[in-house]
């Protein structure tokens, strides 16, 4: 019975060494899976380093490129602002020489002053005279223009008077041959209705008469305007 006891607490302990190795064994694997993770990270860091330092390589390349370029056009600068200066330098002596030349013929520069005043002068009045004669014109092509309108309008109701003055001397035919043909079955008062009709239309035609006679003269008067 003894040995049987040992043999159960074996058991259990190897039981429990058993449960104890597979634990390890489980927390091996998981540490492995932790290495192999953390070395897939580190081969991605490695990977983004690499990356980062051939973008800093490049950015360094273009900085070194961009400082000489830099170093180059602030040489520019230099050489342009001697130039500048050399010519602030040479402008001040050509001033300087100028104003010794004018104040040696004073006498000599007023009077060409004075004649160019003059001639300023003169130009300006001829500009003003120009700019008047301007204004005359464009007056002048507006009064031809109202007068060719006016002409047109004249014309116009001439020709709608000889319209009319032709309507009227048809009718006036008309009645008149109407006349010599009832003139006979007529009784007095028709014949008067009759003669108080054409007398009515002459009178009609001698007015549209008269008015075209009006038209003719004004379209005379805007001709020899126009003209």
């Amino acid at each position: 019975m003894a040995d049987l006891g040992n043999t159960s607490e074996l058991e259990s302990e190897l039981i429990k060494r058993n449960r104890e190795i597979a634990k390890v064994r489980d927390e091996v694997l998981k540490a492995e899976r932790r290495l192999e993770d953390a070395q897939m990270r580190n081969d991605d860091l490695l990977e983004k380093v690499a990356e980062l330092d051939a973008e800093v390589t490049t950015k360094s390349k273009r900085i070194s490129d961009l400082d000489e370029k830099a170093q180059v056009l602030q040489q520019k600068v230099v050489a342009k602002e001697e130039q500048i200066q050399m010519l602030h330098k040479e402008h001040a002596e050509q001033l300087q020489s100028l104003r010794t030349e004018f104040e040696a013929g004073d006498a000599s520069r007023a009077e060409d002053i004075a004649k160019m005043d003059e001639l300023r002068a003169q130009v300006d009045g001829l500009q003003s005279e120009k700019e008047e004669l301007k204004g005359r014109i464009e007056e002048e092509k507006l009064k031809h223009l109202n007068t060719q309108a006016s002409l047109e309008r004249a014309e116009a109701g001439t020709r709608e008077a000889a319209g009319r003055v032709v309507e009227h001397t048809r009718r006036l035919k008309e009645l008149e041959d109407e006349l010599k043909e009832k003139e006979e079955g007529l009784s007095a008062a028709q014949a008067r209705q009759l003669e108080e009709e054409r007398g009515k239309m002459g009178d009609e035609i001698q007015r549209i008469t008269a008015v075209m006679e009006e038209h003719r003269a004004v379209r005379e008067d805007l001709e020899g305007q126009a003209k």
